[in-house]
Order: C-alpha cells, then structure tokens, then sequence
C-alpha cells in the first residue's frame, strides 16, 4: 500500500493600498452600493436623482423646441402668460448650468471619475457649449421690449437659441440607443417621428412669419388661401 502524499497551499490575504482602493472606487461602486462615495456637493451623473433631473429637463426642451418657432411667427403670441412661463423655464435652466459646475465626469483616458470641483469647473467653462447654455438661457425678447418698447421684430430670432437645448434630447436618444433593454429599431423610429414633427412646425412657423412681415399678404401662400389672416385668433392662424 502505497501512502499517498498531501500538500498543504498557504493562501496569503491580498491587501489593497489605500490608493488602489480608492482609485478602484472611482472606476466602479463596492458591490451593493449604488455610486462611489463623492466629496461634499459633488453630483455623481450616473444617480438616480440626476436622471430624474434630467428626466424633468426633457419635459422643459419640449416645450421651449414648441414654443420658440411659435413665438416668432405669432408676435401676438407672446403674451403676459408666455412671457411668465419662458420666465421660469430659463430659471430651471440657469439652475441646470449651475449644477454643471459640481457634477463629476468620467476621464475618456483612463475611465476614472473627475470629483475635483477644480477641474469640473475648467472642463465645462472651457466647452463651447456653456456659452451656448448662457445665451440661450438670457431672456433676450423681454431685454429688447423693455429697451425698444416694440414686441419682436427680426431680433426675435434671437430667441431661437433656446433651441440648443435639444440637444438633451439628442443625447437621450443616444443613450438610449446604447440600451438593451430597448428596442433600437423602434428608438430610431420615435427619433424620426419627433425630428419629422419639429421640422413640420418650424416650418409652418417660418411660413406665418413671412406671411405676417410681407407688405402684399395677398401674394402670400397663407394670404391667397385665407383672406384677413392676420386679424384671426393666434391658434387659428397656427392650425
């Protein structure tokens, strides 16, 4: 009978430094936890209560996407109650620039989360985009009432900067599309709809604002259609 021999393995802890563990927190959340640990008002962009933010946002982007164009075209549009609603949509937004200023991003180069207040700060002023987000935020149609005293005229073109918001919308479809759990063929679907949809009311906005500035309204599509337009209701001239 032969005895047979066993040997013994000395399994040793591995210990982590203290800058690999924290470094490895930035990459990925402990198991069980929802986001790594942030410094003190630092937003992390992937929690749930940002999303709801930006959730609400979108509702917003509707919104001033709709009514900039209309508000072009239909100068009687732009009354006392638009005015306060583009009020407090441009104050939901001047507090979404704000928060760009603490929220955390990730570092393309090596996928480490950015928390350095600093540094998220030097990112977002040096991107085109935060003049964008200033300049579409300046209440610029109510500036030139108050100085002018007139209600719009060509510098109400101005007031389609708020359309550089949809590009919330955009990047929500491009996460989207990157998601399994939907269906990419109808995501590019519903995409299509609502750039079809837009364009068909930016267009029908730039066809009431020419009609409504040309000398001849007669000689206009919508004139020689509808005879005394311009003194209709603002939603039958849009309809």
């Amino acid at each position: 009978m032969t005895r047979q021999s066993s040997t013994s393995v000395a399994i040793l802890p591995v210990t982590m430094s203290p800058g690999m563990a924290s470094r490895s927190e930035l990459l990925w959340p402990a198991f069980g936890e929802s986001s790594p640990p942030l410094g003190p008002f630092i937003i992390n962009p992937h929690s749930c209560s940002y999303r709801w933010w930006h959730k609400f946002l979108i509702l917003l982007v509707l919104y001033s996407a709709w009514v900039s164009p209309f508000e072009l075209a239909m100068e009687r549009a732009a009354s006392i109650v638009f005015v306060v609603i583009d009020l407090v949509v441009d104050a939901f937004f001047v507090i979404d620039i704000a928060m760009s200023f603490f929220v955390a991003y990730r570092d393309t180069s090596n996928s480490l989360l950015i928390t350095d207040r600093r540094k998220i700060a030097t990112r977002y002023l040096k991107r085109p985009c935060f003049v964008l987000d200033v300049a579409s935020t300046i209440p610029l149609q109510i500036i030139y009432r108050l100085v002018t005293g007139k209600i719009q005229g060509l510098f109400g073109f101005l007031n389609l900067l708020r359309l550089w918001r949809l590009r919330h919308i955009s990047k929500l479809f491009a996460r989207v599309e990157k998601d399994i759990r939907f269906s990419y063929l109808w995501t590019r679907l519903i995409k299509l709809l609502c750039v079809t949809l837009f364009a068909l009311h930016f267009a029908a906005c730039i066809y009431l604002w020419m009609a409504f500035n040309y000398k001849v309204k007669e000689l206009t599509w919508i004139g020689s259609q509808i005879h005394g337009f311009e003194d209709r209701s603002v939603w039958l001239c849009y309809t």
